[in-house]
């Protein structure tokens, strides 16, 4: 399961979710969130309530170039 670890490689959070992890400041609030995602859906984790919303999602957040700009290597077994 995907998981958030500290800089000892301590899980400090394990998700319930089971797929590819990304994050992002969706609300643009300054605190980012976790994505979990797979072929069928997305859960959103947060350390406290955002706002999202349709009208909100005409036009892409500004995210910094760390947010924006990763490659995804999936591994494990096929």
């Amino acid at each position: 399961m995907p998981s958030l670890v500290d800089g000892k490689m301590k899980a400090i959070t394990i998700f319930p979710k089971e797929g590819y992890a990304v994050h992002a400041d969706l609300g643009q609030t300054g605190q980012e969130q976790i994505i979990i995602y797979d072929a069928r859906e997305a859960v959103i984790y947060s350390d406290s309530p955002i706002k999202l919303s349709l009208v909100d999602a005409k036009r892409a957040k500004l995210q910094l170039k760390r947010l924006y700009s990763s490659t995804l290597y999936p591994g494990g077994e096929a």
